[in-house]
């Protein structure tokens, strides 16, 4: 939107600084297509948001299924077709005691009103902005992670539910399809509130659902998204990139290679 945006002298410097940099990074293929069209000469490589490793929830929920939203309260994270979402699940009368927690920050008051018209109440929390610790905990106590996003890139969020084993529910928006596919949650058309509570549905009632998505997205975050992974395809590049440059010193490359090292860890 900024390039598109742009007048056109700074649309061609940017043109210019990704075809001269040796390496652009994009966070998906969507992504990369887009910068490639932007600039076709740039030499644009994939490379994803990494997560560490986490311990698994259980999917077990003998009393009350938890299904959690965090992130920003706004239009482009769609907030107001969750709740719509969710009220339509609700009065299916199959959710059972199903709770939903909205944790984050932005339209609060909005939100409140809504669920309010909404006749919601019971089955929503609106908890507010929570700290890093916060969100961990609360991640950790539930099973499915909901993010209806409008517009997205590549969404920590899921990447920290998936580490988790939790099963995801969200849209098929920017790099959020390179993330879960069929095996590994439920996708849905964004603005869709119909198929969003009936996804949202399906996983609540079933716990074999959850259980399986949740596994599946464990397996892909440790083959493709672990910190480790990313971190040895961030080294092979940045060598590339060095090797392709005999002129730097070999002292930067040393003190490249430590900080990136450091990073890591």
């Amino acid at each position: 939107m900024y390039y598109d945006h742009a007048p056109a002298p700074m649309q061609n410097l940017i043109r210019t600084t990704l075809a001269r940099a040796s390496v652009v990074i994009a966070l998906g293929s969507a992504w990369a297509a887009r910068l490639q069209q932007i600039a076709p000469a740039a030499n644009v490589v994939v490379i994803p948001n990494a997560i560490k490793l986490r311990t698994t929830v259980d999917q077990v929920a003998p009393a009350q299924v938890q299904v959690v939203f965090l992130g920003e309260l706004c239009e482009r994270k769609g907030i107001d077709v969750l709740l719509d979402a969710w009220g339509a699940m609700m009065a299916t009368g199959c959710a059972g005691d199903a709770k939903l927690i909205v944790a984050g920050w932005g339209e609060i008051d909005r939100a409140r009103v809504q669920i309010a018209s909404l006749g919601i109440g019971d089955s929503v929390h609106l908890a507010g902005w929570l700290s890093a610790p916060d969100s961990q905990a609360l991640l950790a106590a539930s099973h499915v992670l909901v993010l209806p996003s409008i517009n997205e890139g590549q969404p920590m969020a899921i990447l920290e539910a998936m580490t988790r084993g939790l099963c995801v529910v969200s849209t098929t928006v920017g790099g959020i399809p390179e993330m879960i596919g069929d095996a590994e949650g439920l996708l849905v058309r964004p603005g869709d509130r119909s198929a969003l509570a009936g996804a949202l549905l399906r996983v609540v009632v079933s716990e074999d659902a959850r259980r399986r998505f949740g596994a599946n997205a464990r397996l892909r975050v440790e083959r493709q998204f672990d910190i480790d992974v990313v971190s040895r395809t961030f080294g092979e590049m940045y060598q590339e990139v060095i090797a392709s440059h005999p002129y730097l010193r070999s002292d930067f490359k040393a003190t490249s290679f430590k900080m990136f090292d450091r990073l890591k860890h």
